[in-house]
């Protein structure tokens, strides 16, 4: 894949000494362990609770034929884990957990596989069919039927299960990732390129009006950024002038305009990735196919 790369110091930093331009703050390894170790695995464990959640919403409706709690229980789950946009490296990249979780759903096949005689469970969703038939956009499919019978349950409980198994799974994974990742200096660069990418990718979303849940979407970048008190997260590295204008535009940005979540892009691409002597990639490979 090309990449374009930004060169804050004027070269690129060497593995052995990958602090910031001039810092005196924090290390790399130490600004990364800040939130790596704990506070993204607890998110992540925050979702796959969600997505329990999410099955017992499954069940009522499947009860009721009501959708109301079902549609509301996806929502949630949705935003939690667009929400961890920042953070869909490691254990979501080695998984290939999006194609999973939430793909692009379409409804012929969605009905098309509703219609057949195979059994459906979260095992056969994940081996045999595609990514256009299960993750939660099937259960907004199904939730717009105006009936709910055996066989839309069986689907509806299929994959929601699949869901619930793959958040599980990777709140699993980053309990033992998320502290490995600021180890040292070199891990923690890598682990930054990384989160800056996926936040580019996702802002990108956003502004293409291509993502399923843009307002978690952004407030899961400006927190992986800026930290949920608009001080932590990266700050350390960046000087005072970067992370105002960070602010300043994160702010605007919540509008969800396309051109003000253009300008907190060109901001992370410029400012944050020339600072820290990052590589940027011009797509995002993982995809949802």
């Amino acid at each position: 894949m090309r990449t374009r790369t930004g060169f804050g110091c004027g070269v690129l930093l060497a593995a052995t000494a990958l602090t910031a331009c001039g810092e005196s703050g924090p290390s790399r390894a130490e600004t990364v362990a800040a939130f790596s170790t704990e506070v993204v695995p607890a998110r992540f464990a925050a979702l796959a609770e969600s997505a329990g959640e999410l099955n017992e919403a499954v069940d009522t409706w499947c009860e009721t034929g009501d959708a109301g709690d079902l549609t509301e229980a996806v929502s949630v789950v949705r935003s939690g884990w667009n929400g961890l946009a920042p953070f869909w490296f490691g254990p979501v990249m080695e998984r290939r957990s999006r194609p999973i979780i939430d793909p692009s759903v379409r409804p012929t096949e969605v009905d098309e596989l509703l219609a057949s005689v195979e059994p459906l469970t979260a095992t056969s969703l994940r081996e045999l069919y595609g990514a256009d038939q299960r993750g939660l956009g099937v259960l907004d499919v199904l939730a717009e039927r105006p009936e709910v019978d055996d066989r839309t349950c069986e689907y509806g409980r299929a994959a929601g299960e699949l869901v619930a198994e793959e958040t599980s799974a990777l709140a699993a994974d980053w309990t033992g990732y998320g502290p490995t990742i600021g180890q040292d200096d070199a891990a923690a660069n890598d682990a930054l390129e990384a989160m800056v990418n996926e936040s580019l990718f996702a802002l990108a979303r956003v502004s293409g009006g291509n993502d399923t849940s843009p307002a978690a979407t952004l407030d899961g970048v400006a927190e992986g950024i800026l930290g949920a008190d608009g001080t932590s997260g990266i700050t350390a590295l960046l000087n005072d002038d970067v992370v105002e204008q960070l602010l300043t535009d994160v702010d605007a940005a919540r509008s969800l305009e396309a051109s003000a979540v253009m300008r907190l892009e060109a901001t992370i691409t410029t400012n944050i990735v020339s600072s820290l002597g990052l590589s940027v990639q011009f797509s995002d490979a993982d995809g949802d196919g």
